[in-house]
């Protein structure tokens, strides 16, 4: 009896119950992106689409719920509709808020989580990443900033290279040892990364089973990566 007044008192709530608000905007974004890699922006679209909507829906049916029916579909289905929005606009304000105070030279960072690093990885490689967990671990889907998309044939190796080891320096000294970010793009970034001076233990990098010929809008065909850096 100790332990259930103990669970519905001290142990109701915990703290990081608050890393729920952007978790779901979170995943549902780091799938996006990659579905527009892997099937097209119109594709990705109408399916992040019906999963907004259908977790909308399934808010509508618990305030249906919640208030014994009290409240009519419509009304629920608004209500269930603000809910979404709100935690998009979380998510959103997280990740301005990061990428606002890092200013990296190279990526953005969008907040997100370890079932999306999970999903894509399965997804993207048929392979389940294997970390060791602690309990403050954050996760962090990269892109490269748009400035840099499709241009960095134009760079040199060696800028490259100094771009990231300054935004992994940066990344890790604000989010702390506990952060994994992750990403996919066209083309290898192995060496840039050992010459960054990350070590083979920091990094994972996975061939995707995309086609290579998607990469095509990024102007050169080449296979895509998944990367993990931890």
């Amino acid at each position: 009896m100790r332990l259930i007044v103990s669970h519905l008192t001290r142990g109701l709530i915990y703290r990081s119950v608050l890393r729920l608000l952007p978790a779901f905007p979170g995943t549902a974004f780091s799938l996006f992106w990659q579905l527009v890699n892997l099937y097209g922006t119109l594709p990705a679209i109408i399916l992040t689409v019906l999963l907004f909507q259908s977790a909308a829906i399934l808010v509508a049916l618990l305030i249906m719920t919640a208030s014994l029916f009290a409240v009519d579909v419509q009304a629920a289905f608004i209500a269930g509709t603000a809910v979404i929005v709100f935690l998009i606009l979380v998510w959103a304000t997280a990740t301005l808020y990061i990428n606002w105070r890092l200013r990296l030279k190279q990526y953005h960072l969008y907040c997100s989580t370890r079932t999306a690093l999970i999903l894509l990885g399965l997804l993207l490689c048929n392979r389940l990443p294997e970390l060791k967990l602690s309990p403050d671990m954050t996760f962090w889907e990269m892109h490269i900033k748009p400035v840099r998309a499709g241009k960095l044939d134009a760079m040199e190796p060696a800028s490259i290279a100094r771009n990231i080891a300054a935004d992994y320096r940066r990344a890790k000294e604000f989010l702390g040892p506990g952060a994994v970010i992750f990403g996919c793009s066209p083309g290898s970034f192995v060496r840039h990364m050992q010459e960054a001076g990350l070590n083979a233990a920091q990094y994972t990098v996975w061939e995707t089973v995309m086609p290579p010929r998607h990469s095509r809008v990024f102007g050169r065909e080449r296979p895509f990566y998944f990367y993990i850096v931890h």
